[in-house]
């Protein structure tokens, strides 16, 4: 009788954040920036909303 193997179970917070480091590798940066550049016109304005 072979022996039986059982996975672990999958860390959920490991694939969270390979989920959010693929979100930047891909073009996070560029989205963040179209979605600033939408709400927030002139970089005072986003300057002044974070400050």
């Amino acid at each position: 009788m072979a022996p039986t193997f059982t996975k672990p179970p999958r860390l959920l917070s490991l694939d969270a954040l390979r989920g959010f480091d693929m979100f930047w590798i891909i073009g996070g940066e560029g989205i963040l920036h179209g979605v600033l550049k939408y709400f927030f016109r002139t970089p005072q304005a986003v300057l002044g909303a974070v400050g």
